[in-house]
Protein backbone atom coordinates (compact mmCIF):
# COMPACT_ATOMS: atom_id res chain seq x y z
CA UNK A 1 0.00 0.00 0.00
CA UNK A 2 2.84 2.42 0.78
CA UNK A 3 4.28 1.84 -2.68
CA UNK A 4 1.06 2.93 -4.42
CA UNK A 5 0.74 5.99 -2.21
CA UNK A 6 4.33 7.01 -2.99
CA UNK A 7 3.81 6.31 -6.70
CA UNK A 8 0.63 8.39 -6.71
CA UNK A 9 2.36 11.25 -4.94
CA UNK A 10 5.27 11.10 -7.39
CA UNK A 11 2.88 11.16 -10.36
CA UNK A 12 0.98 14.11 -8.90
CA UNK A 13 4.22 16.00 -8.27
CA UNK A 14 5.40 15.36 -11.83
CA UNK A 15 2.06 16.55 -13.16
CA UNK A 16 2.24 19.81 -11.23
CA UNK A 17 5.87 20.34 -12.26
CA UNK A 18 5.00 19.78 -15.91
CA UNK A 19 2.08 22.21 -15.75
CA UNK A 20 4.27 24.86 -14.11
CA UNK A 21 6.93 24.36 -16.79
CA UNK A 22 4.39 24.89 -19.57
CA UNK A 23 3.04 28.01 -17.85
CA UNK A 24 6.52 29.40 -17.22
CA UNK A 25 7.58 28.85 -20.84
CA UNK A 26 5.04 31.52 -21.83
CA UNK A 27 7.10 34.01 -19.81
CA UNK A 28 10.08 33.27 -22.05
CA UNK A 29 8.24 33.39 -25.38
CA UNK A 30 9.94 36.65 -26.34
CA UNK A 31 12.39 39.22 -25.05
CA UNK A 32 9.51 41.57 -24.26
CA UNK A 33 7.63 38.86 -22.36
CA UNK A 34 10.66 38.11 -20.18
CA UNK A 35 11.06 41.75 -19.17
CA UNK A 36 7.33 42.38 -18.73
CA UNK A 37 7.25 39.46 -16.29
CA UNK A 38 10.30 40.83 -14.46
CA UNK A 39 8.87 44.36 -14.22
CA UNK A 40 5.56 42.98 -12.94
CA UNK A 41 7.41 41.16 -10.19
CA UNK A 42 9.87 43.99 -9.42
CA UNK A 43 8.32 47.29 -10.54
CA UNK A 44 10.97 49.46 -8.86
CA UNK A 45 13.92 47.69 -10.52
CA UNK A 46 15.52 50.28 -12.82
CA UNK A 47 17.55 47.69 -14.72
CA UNK A 48 14.44 45.66 -15.54
CA UNK A 49 12.66 48.83 -16.70
CA UNK A 50 15.62 49.76 -18.88
CA UNK A 51 15.84 46.30 -20.42
CA UNK A 52 12.10 46.30 -21.07
CA UNK A 53 12.48 49.68 -22.78
CA UNK A 54 15.20 48.28 -25.04
CA UNK A 55 13.13 45.19 -25.87
CA UNK A 56 10.08 47.33 -26.63
CA UNK A 57 12.16 49.63 -28.82
CA UNK A 58 13.38 46.62 -30.80
CA UNK A 59 9.75 45.54 -31.15
CA UNK A 60 8.99 49.05 -32.51
CA UNK A 61 6.74 49.91 -29.56
CA UNK A 62 8.33 53.31 -29.14
CA UNK A 63 5.82 55.08 -26.90
CA UNK A 64 5.78 52.29 -24.33
CA UNK A 65 9.56 51.98 -24.59
CA UNK A 66 9.94 55.68 -23.81
CA UNK A 67 7.69 55.33 -20.75
CA UNK A 68 9.82 52.51 -19.30
CA UNK A 69 13.04 54.33 -20.17
CA UNK A 70 11.80 57.39 -18.27
CA UNK A 71 10.83 55.17 -15.33
CA UNK A 72 14.34 53.64 -15.30
CA UNK A 73 15.85 57.14 -15.18
CA UNK A 74 13.46 58.17 -12.41
CA UNK A 75 14.30 55.09 -10.35
CA UNK A 76 18.06 55.43 -10.78
CA UNK A 77 19.12 58.73 -12.34
CA UNK A 78 22.84 58.15 -11.71
CA UNK A 79 23.37 55.52 -14.38
CA UNK A 80 24.29 57.18 -17.68
CA UNK A 81 23.23 54.35 -20.00
CA UNK A 82 19.60 54.88 -18.96
CA UNK A 83 19.85 58.48 -20.17
CA UNK A 84 21.46 57.55 -23.49
CA UNK A 85 18.81 55.00 -24.36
Amino acid sequence: MKFWAAAGLAALTCGFAGAETVRRNADYASEVAIWVDTVQKRPVNARARNNLAVALYRAEEYETALFHCMEAMRLNPNLPNYRTN
